[in-house]
């Protein structure tokens, strides 16, 4: 009877301290995926979403690395979004209007410095490795259509030529479309950033 008594105290305590040893790994991944969801919702309401993680033994340092992480995200997909436009705008603009074309890349490149100044953190979920001591961030980090679409059309406006060839293509009305549908959301109260 002793030895039953002590095999289920020593059962007991093991399963205590494999508790204790640090968060399960999938309340971490329930986290990031919860981060994650978000981001894909502000991306398919035409915003650019990046979820950046990050670990350290201090709490701000992983923070600062998990929102830097995904401000880098961001910018690369800022770019691929860039060269979709630009595709499109190329493709119904023509190749042989060189001037058109670099005024097209020299606003995309002034507006990429721009919007990622304007990018903010949306949500932020941490939590601390019990084994470890070390503190992990995952930081979601987004900039909504509105202030993306507007950035492009404003620096656009300071180019006449530029302006009007693009507000006749289709760049131009996917960029309205996104920003009108972000404005539906945000009324109906399904966005908040």
């Amino acid at each position: 009877m002793k030895k039953i008594l002590t095999v289920m105290l020593l059962s007991v305590m093991i399963v205590s301290l494999m508790h204790c040893a640090g968060t399960s790994p999938k309340v971490e991944n329930d986290r990031f995926e919860m981060l994650q969801t978000k981001a894909n919702k502000i991306i398919e309401s035409g915003g650019i979403a990046q979820v950046g993680e990050s670990e350290s033994s201090k709490s701000h340092i992983a923070k600062a690395k998990a929102t830097t992480a995904a401000r880098g995200l961001i910018a690369q997909s800022f770019e691929t979004k860039v060269e979709v436009l630009e595709k499109m705008f190329i493709e119904e603009v023509g190749a042989e209007d060189a001037e058109i074309n670099e005024s097209f890349t020299q606003v995309m490149k002034t507006v990429a410095s721009k919007v990622l100044v304007g990018s903010v953190v949306i949500d932020v979920k941490s939590y601390t490795i019990k084994k470890t001591g070390m503190i992990h961030f995952a930081v979601l980090v987004g900039i909504n259509p509105k202030t993306l679409n507007q950035s492009i059309l404003d620096e656009m406006q300071s180019k006449p030529k530029l302006y009007e060839r693009f507000r006749a293509t289709k760049a131009y009305e996917e960029l309205d479309k996104e920003m009108k549908e972000y404005e539906k959301e945000k009324a109906a109260g399904t966005v908040n950033y």
